[in-house]
């Protein structure tokens, strides 16, 4: 599980003398402090230890040394990337970088027996159920996507991954593909980012039923790395996507149910959109650490044979996991929209050397495209129970969101 923002400050020190001797690890964060040099290395009312950094100039290496600090970031260091501009606009330039800053964040909101929590300047939010988090929501701006960081069991108790070691950029449940060749899934120089341009506070119902229901929706621009830090505008956006997050709890089923759905239009920065990617890129999913020995993936046609390192790519209605855990067993099932484009989801699977499972399109064998006015979406359901289910059951709870949608 990945530390919250004040674990972070506690574990990962960094005073600005500090970070001044690292300059080995970190060429270009000190490129730019270098290009202030008259800045007072006083202590100012108000300061804290975070570094703030802006980037003039937006080349190849100037993406190079936004993704380097990015990825400080995501190591712990206690950095900031404030803006970056594409070139240096007038002498009084620097003074304009905190007015590019990312947008600020609405206040959280409470219903009955669903809680949101957020940091004052909200950059995720922690949803809970009777005072357990039942799903966290990260969209930090420093980040090169915003994603569910944790997907919990009712009992208490989750099985995703967040940035683990051997694949930092593998987030709990994420989606990324290829945009005009620009990769949206890796996070390194080069790649695209999700920039949450609009966030609503969580809104909390009921269903017809009379299930807890909260819903996240938030409103991203699909940008180019050279685009990445501009103020939030629609013209340089390869896509504009509203994506729309919908938990539903049912203590009688013990089930958490998590709807992603996400409605894409074309940007403008382009008359049209090449969608691609590799046979895993859609929306995927990380595991613990320790249950990736124990994982057990089953499909309607049953058990793919994932032996020796092997991986299944194939079509289905659904594909569940089931992890026999001593005290805590789990079963996570994912199901693809049949009004996807190309009907049901393919696939990707894999045990060893981690478990994983992704929903995907095929882009890798046929590309989607699509021009300028065009609106697609894209939906999966993704449930979660604290014991291990039968296909069966998995079956049954399919065919109620393919009758419902949820």
């Amino acid at each position: 599980m990945q530390p919250n923002a004040a674990s972070i400050i506690q574990t990962h020190p960094l005073s600005r003398r500090a970070f001044s001797r690292r300059s080995a690890r970190a060429t270009a964060v000190m490129s730019a402090a270098a290009a202030f040099p008259l800045i007072s290395r006083g202590r100012v009312l108000g300061a804290n230890d975070r570094i703030g950094v802006g980037f003039i100039g937006m080349g190849g290496r100037g993406s190079s040394h936004v993704a380097t600090v990015q990825r400080l970031i995501q190591g712990g260091e206690n950095l900031k990337v404030v803006a970056a501009l594409k070139k240096l606009l007038s002498v009084g330039c620097a003074s304009m970088l905190l007015a590019l800053a990312w947008p600020s964040w609405q206040l959280p909101a409470s219903g009955e027996e669903l809680t949101a929590e957020a940091l004052s300047a909200p950059t995720r939010w922690t949803i809970a159920y009777q005072g357990k988090p039942v799903l966290v929501y990260d969209f930090d701006p420093q980040k090169f996507k915003p994603y569910v960081q944790e997907l919990n069991t009712l009992a208490g108790y989750g099985v995703l991954r967040d940035s683990p070691g051997d694949h930092l950029h593998h987030h709990g449940l994420m989606y990324g593909i290829k945009v005009n060749g620009i990769n949206f899934w890796e996070e390194s120089a080069g790649c695209g980012v999700e920039k949450v341009v609009q966030s609503l506070p969580p809104e909390f119902t009921k269903t017809a039923a009379g299930l807890p229901q909260a819903r996240l929706v938030q409103v991203l621009h699909w940008l180019a790395p050279e685009d990445a830090f501009f103020p939030n505008t629609n013209a340089p956006a390869l896509l504009v996507e509203r994506r729309t997050l919908t938990l539903t709890l049912d203590p009688k089923q013990n089930e958490t149910a998590l709807h992603w759905r996400s409605e894409f239009e074309v940007g403008l920065r382009t008359n049209m959109v090449t969608l691609t990617g590799a046979n895993y890129h859609g929306l995927g999913m990380r595991f613990l650490h320790e249950l990736d020995p124990l994982a057990v993936h089953f499909t309607p046609e049953g058990k793919p044979d994932l032996s020796a390192a092997k991986q299944d790519v194939s079509i289905h209605a659904w594909e569940g996991l089931a992890f026999d855990e001593p005290g805590k067993p789990a079963t996570i099932a994912l199901f693809g929209d049949p009004h996807n484009a190309r009907g049901d989801a393919c696939y990707f699977a894999m045990k060893s050397p981690f478990a994983y499972l992704s929903a995907t399109q095929r882009l890798e064998t046929e590309p989607l495209v699509y021009h300028r006015g065009d609106h697609f979406e894209v939906s999966y359901l993704t449930t979660l129970y604290p014991e291990l289910k039968p296909a069966a059951a998995i079956a049954d709870r399919n065919r109620r969101w393919t009758a419902s949608g949820m």
